[in-house]
């Protein structure tokens, strides 16, 4: 008999990734950065703290991720300044967006066996589940939970994390044979979380042009 167990998945549209706000003409990107400069010391100071009330607190790691995204706007236009200044980090928020995951959808569950199952009593089971979560623009991306399944068959899932926190890109090697499809080239890639993070914090993200509509649910196979 199949029986209907009351655990529901929400989708949180507070749930936000920190990502680079990209601006494709260069025009435009020079005038934005030109009118902060521009600012006196003491309303970059006063901005940049405004911004620091309004959304560390969203982050995991805000200082890191606005340090990147100031190094990508600095591979742009070669500023000429560090990140730890005012000007600095100010230029990275103004660079700076946030995408919230799940504020159109969290659905499609896929449920397989947790890899990690020590400190699991006799009976009972570790699970993680992938969840397609779909956001702004109807972009999906791949969102995790976990939990364990009791010898009664309750279900008990993990508190799930406010934080979400994407892995970082590396590219694969690629024959040259392939060098004449660009699309495929960047589509060959790994990712890598760092390790510090809760599952319930990693979202896989579009990284690549390919998958610029969203990524499809994704279903895992245990190999023994």
């Amino acid at each position: 008999m199949v029986s209907r167990l009351p655990v529901r998945f929400m989708a949180n549209h507070k749930k936000v990734l920190m990502q680079y706000f990209y601006i494709e003409s260069r025009e435009r990107l020079q005038n934005i950065v030109s009118r902060v400069r521009a600012l006196s010391d003491e309303e970059k100071t006063k901005v940049y703290q405004d911004a620091i009330a309004l959304f560390s607190a969203r982050h995991k790691n805000f200082d890191t991720l606005l340090e990147n995204n100031f190094n990508k706007l600095n591979e742009r236009l070669s500023l000429g300044i560090k990140f730890d200044t005012a000007e600095g980090r100010l230029l990275a928020a103004y660079f700076s967006k946030e995408y919230s995951t799940q504020s159109a959808a969290l659905f499609n569950p896929s449920i397989v066996r947790h890899p990690q199952q020590a400190g699991v009593d006799e009976g009972e089971l570790r699970i993680l589940l992938s969840l397609r979560a779909t956001g702004e623009s109807h972009i999906s991306s791949i969102a995790f939970r976990e939990g364990k399944i009791l010898n009664d068959g309750t279900v008990l899932m993990e508190a799930d994390s406010p934080y979400c926190v994407s892995p970082v890109k590396h590219q694969r090697y690629f024959h040259e044979r392939l060098a004449s499809n660009p699309a495929m080239i960047e589509s060959n890639y790994d990712i890598e979380f760092s390790g510090d993070e809760s599952i319930t914090e990693r979202v896989i993200f579009p990284l690549s042009l390919a998958e610029m509509n969203g990524i499809e649910d994704v279903r895992f196979v245990e190999f023994k």
